[in-house]
């Protein structure tokens, strides 16, 4: 050992600890203290993320039922055109929130039956949004118009209320505009 490492040598009791091996020496794991800090800061942090965590899922859920409804409005308008025939959209059984049914309306009577083709079939909406409507069913005809109404109304309303959620009003010539709903439709 040379003179150096001897005047570090630290002296404990009855112990001699080698200097170099004592700056290898680590504290292993945290004091409870330390533990009790961690966990009331993580705690803290929670509590803070939490609600806004919620509010973002839900403002989520809401426009991602808004953007399909949008796409459902889309193809059955692009359809009718296409076709050049009457392409109905229509709520499942259970209304709106329980699924949607875009289909070439052969009988004209806006369900969905044996003689109909279906073009597009949509399940439930996401849960705590609630997708409502003006009627039971909506018609484009030929030329792309709405069949026998001037305008339509679809919302898609979360348990925040209206203020939160989505209107999409469709025209006479079909087209839809997104607003914020007076009051959600059932």
């Amino acid at each position: 050992m040379d003179i150096l490492a001897s005047l570090y040598i630290i002296q404990t009791h009855t112990k001699v600890i080698d200097p170099q091996k004592a700056f290898h020496m680590r504290q292993q794991g945290l004091t409870l203290i330390e533990l009790m800090v961690t966990l009331v800061i993580a705690g803290i942090l929670i509590i803070i993320a939490v609600p806004s965590f919620t509010s973002m899922i839900q403002e989520n859920r809401s426009d991602s039922e808004q953007r399909s409804l949008m796409s459902i409005i889309s193809i059955a308008r692009s359809e009718a055109s296409h076709r050049d025939q009457r392409i109905t959209i229509a709520s499942k059984a259970g209304g709106w929130s329980s699924g949607i049914q875009v289909f070439v309306d052969l009988d004209g009577d806006s369900t969905f039956n044996n003689a109909d083709i279906l073009i597009k079939d949509t399940d439930a909406s996401a849960d705590n949004v609630n997708i409502g409507a003006s009627a039971d069913s909506i018609s484009f005809n030929g030329d792309g118009t709405l069949d026998g109404v001037t305008t339509f109304a679809f919302t898609v309303c979360d348990d925040r209320g209206a203020s939160e959620g989505y209107q999409l009003t469709l025209n006479f010539i079909g087209r839809a505009k997104a607003s914020t709903p007076t009051a959600c439709l059932t």
